[in-house]
């Protein structure tokens, strides 16, 4: 009588080294529930991401603006939204200012009114693009850049879909 090792052994047809279709469905199940649990945080996380990267790009249009009429001796002249003023292109980065900016909106500047005084200021203008965050986010905003008052200080809304840091 001769004995068989168990590798010996032959497996039944079918039923080859694969993974049952019980096994897939937990292993599916447990990365649904994960992924349920997960992407709603990462989802969030993109609102203050923009928020601070719109403060960021301001803060660097602002500064270029500054320097422009350092050595011009003069403000920027009001452009179109989203369109570069003209002679900025040598102080900040173009692409930066013609793509929709990270809140939604176009980057602008504008020959404003504050006071009865004619100001020139640079911001977002929601005209043709949708604004992506709300009020209250363009008043955290205001509390980074100024005093946390979007009608008093230096960045200001003006009209219902505005917000300017006023350069001069």
């Amino acid at each position: 009588m001769m004995l068989r090792s168990l590798s010996a052994r032959r497996r039944p047809e079918g039923n080859g080294r694969g993974f049952t279709l019980v096994e897939l469905l937990i292993v599916l199940s447990i990365i649904g529930v994960l992924a349920a649990v997960t992407v709603p945080r990462f989802s969030g996380a993109s609102a203050p991401a923009g928020r601070s990267t719109f403060v960021k790009n301001l803060r660097t249009f602002i500064e270029g603006a500054f320097v422009f009429e350092m050595r011009n001796g003069e403000t920027l002249a009001p452009a179109e939204s989203g369109e570069l003023p003209a002679g900025f292109e040598g102080y900040i980065r173009e692409v930066q200012w013609t793509q929709v900016t990270p809140i939604g909106g176009r980057w602008d500047v504008e020959a404003l009114s504050v006071d009865g005084e004619a100001v020139i200021g640079i911001g977002v203008h929601f005209k043709d693009v949708a604004q992506t965050v709300s009020a209250a986010d363009m008043v955290e905003i205001d509390s980074v850049l100024d005093d946390g008052d979007v009608t008093t200080g230096s960045f200001r809304q003006f009209g219902e879909d505005r917000y300017y840091w006023i350069l001069n």
